[in-house]
């Protein structure tokens, strides 16, 4: 989250680059392999708690859902962006235990 609430900017550019039609499906795969590690402990994560009857995309979006809330939060009142963060932090840690 450091990053995101660091670079807004850029976060927000990865964002409109997700629903690009100019990403190639070579460079999606390209990211998929480097994020594979990721996503192999966020299913074992999934499988393993709260969320093991959820499929694997909904618990996908569950989780972002919550990144993105905390991390908008974060940005958007940066007075109390580390509450945030420990709260953001506590409830995705609820949702996957």
């Amino acid at each position: 989250m450091q990053w995101a609430t660091s670079n807004p900017e850029k976060r927000r550019a990865l964002t409109r680059l997700d629903v690009s039609g100019e990403i190639t499906p070579a460079t999606r795969a390209a990211a998929q392999k480097t994020m594979a590690s990721l996503a192999d402990l966020m299913e074992q994560v999934r499988t393993n708690g709260s969320l093991r009857n959820a499929s694997k995309g909904f618990a996908a979006a569950i989780m972002n859902s919550l990144a993105e809330t905390t991390m908008d939060f974060m940005i958007h009142d940066p007075a109390n962006a580390k509450k945030h963060c420990k709260v953001g932090f506590e409830i995705i840690w609820r949702a996957i235990s």
